[in-house]
């Protein structure tokens, strides 16, 4: 009766272990063995073309002025700033068309993303929080891909 129960429990855990694997969960499976089966589909890498790459800047704004004099970014490519307010007071920044209004709290980083459409040269205010008074100017451009200004 023992050697039953032995045998009995060794073809339950053979059983399980070659069983359905469809549900991800409970399988040991990785994409790369999914993708091995014939007729499976192909992972969302070879299917889709993703740009990760965006434009990376930061700056920093002290005492009320900008610490950069110029900013340059790419026509069409994502970019993303990375406000560094080392005031004790909140600002807000505008360039132009591209980026419109965008809040900028006081000791904080803030990350402003967006993608400039068309060439542009034209300046990115520093303005106060409750008013539009201009504290600073930074050169803003955006280039068009082969690398001109507008």
């Amino acid at each position: 009766m023992l050697s039953f129960l032995m045998s009995l429990v060794l073809i339950t855990t053979v059983a399980s272990a070659c069983g359905d694997d469809d549900d991800d969960e409970t399988s040991g499976s990785t994409s790369e063995e999914v993708d091995a089966v014939e007729g499976a589909p192909p992972s969302p890498a070879e299917g889709i073309q993703v740009n990760e790459r965006a434009e990376e800047a930061t700056i920093t704004i002290e005492n009320g002025k900008f610490g950069s004099d110029t900013l340059t970014v790419q026509q069409d490519e994502p970019t993303v700033v990375l406000f560094q307010n080392k005031d004790g007071q909140a600002y807000r920044v505008r360039f132009g068309d591209v980026v419109a209004m965008e809040e900028i709290p006081a000791s904080a980083e803030t990350d402003v993303a967006f993608n400039a459409p068309n060439p542009v040269e034209t300046e990115g205010e520093l303005l106060a929080a409750d008013s539009d008074t201009v504290l600073d100017t930074i050169q803003f451009e955006v280039q068009s891909p082969s690398g001109t200004s507008p």
